[in-house]
């Protein structure tokens, strides 16, 4: 006797991955990444489109007035002395160029250096 050939075709396999709850939560976690994304573009003023999923915006260098008046030679020697040094506090910095009888304008613009690096290793 002949079999139906509807009757003994198997089912239709099951995808392979998430269950429904498990899809339910992924989308969820994407909504959550996607508005995550929104507000780190917002606060960095970069648009959508030219953050990389995984990285972290920039940081923003918020020198003071001081160190931005100095000139280019006088901020990027500050710069290597600052990372020579290990990365001290800026008021700690200033303590080092005051001993050193470092001209005082300079001295002040040390204590509104900020550094990228630290800025990043504290943040």
């Amino acid at each position: 006797m002949k079999e139906d050939a509807s009757s003994s075709e198997k089912p239709a396999p099951r995808p392979i991955g998430l269950d429904q709850p498990e899809i339910s939560e992924a989308r969820e976690r994407m909504s959550q990444q996607s508005s995550h994304q929104q507000a780190v573009a917002r606060a960095s003023g970069v648009s959508q489109n030219e953050i990389c999923e995984g990285w972290a915006p920039p940081p923003v260098a918020s020198h003071g007035a001081k160190f931005r008046d100095l000139t280019s030679q006088e901020k990027s020697d500050l710069r290597k002395l600052q990372i020579n040094l290990g990365h001290p506090d800026p008021h700690v910095l200033a303590e080092h160029l005051k001993a050193q009888q470092a001209a005082p304008h300079v001295v002040a613009a040390a204590q509104d250096f900020v550094c990228d690096a630290c800025v990043e290793s504290v943040g």
